[in-house]
């Protein structure tokens, strides 16, 4: 990896580049843009809460805190994910290759990251077991179950299903090797109140993301950088999840699988 250079906002390695830039808005509203560049698919990786059981520090099973995951994992920028073992039905879950559970009609949106650093997100409504076959075939390196997608051939759809803002937590990407990570403080008088879906979809859009896709929100949306919080969750003890996105130097090459 080399020299590594970093400050309170930026970590720059010979494999790996992260700006996080915080932005302020009207509303208030406040959010966070973790803009990556990797060299390597494997800098890009999810990690499970079931996968450090011993290691623990919540009360839960199968879940623990952004915050530790992000630090035994030694993630650079770390979001929470899709949070999937809350869910029994309807979704599918590949992480770094492996496929952890699989069952089908799908109840939420798809985005699914290949071995080639393309991403795509897919409807759950216009995606049926032949698709899901095809997507396989192309093999994914992530598939991510929660939605919805937030841009459909670049633009933002004409409605989502509610209008309610809140804390937001997605991914976006621009091309293979560049993405993006935003994450929305929310649920906090004279701070930050939050966004809904069609204002998460503009920032993406604004940013010239190619695809979009949303995670999951509310007490679970956080951001750590360099091992702590770089968002500000709106209780003191944000809701554990089941897995989070991260970014670290490469662990080998994801593209030999």
């Amino acid at each position: 990896q080399g020299e590594i250079e970093q400050t309170d906002n930026s970590y720059r390695s010979a494999n790996v580049s992260i700006t996080v830039d915080p932005v302020e808005l009207d509303g208030p509203i406040t959010y966070y843009v973790a803009d990556i560049y990797i060299k390597d698919l494997s800098s890009f990786r999810t990690a499970l809460a079931y996968e450090y059981a011993d290691q623990n520090e919540g009360s839960r099973k199968n879940v623990m805190s952004t915050l530790q995951l992000s630090q035994l994992t030694q993630a650079i920028v770390a979001i929470s994910g899709d949070n999937y073992t809350f869910r029994k039905e309807g979704l599918i879950a590949v992480r770094n290759g492996v496929e952890w559970y699989k069952q089908t009609p799908l109840s939420d949106d798809i985005c699914v990251l290949y071995y080639d650093g393309t991403m795509e997100t897919y409807r759950s409504e216009d995606t049926r077991n032949a698709q899901i076959d095809e997507i396989y075939a192309k093999e994914p390196y992530q598939i991510w179950t929660f939605g919805p997608e937030l841009l459909e051939d670049g633009e933002i759809p004409s409605k989502f299903f509610t209008t309610k803002a809140n804390p937001l937590s997605g991914i976006g990407y621009f091309e293979p090797g560049h993405y993006c990570f935003v994450l929305v403080d929310g649920r906090q008088k004279g701070y930050s109140l939050g966004m809904n879906y069609t204002q998460f979809a503009e920032v993406f859009k604004n940013l010239g993301c190619k695809v979009a896709y949303n995670l999951d929100g509310g007490d679970t949306a956080v951001m750590t950088f360099n091992g702590v919080w770089r968002s500000h969750p709106q209780d003191e003890k944000p809701r554990e999840t089941s897995d989070i996105l991260y970014i670290c130097e490469p662990t080998s090459s994801a593209n030999g699988q």
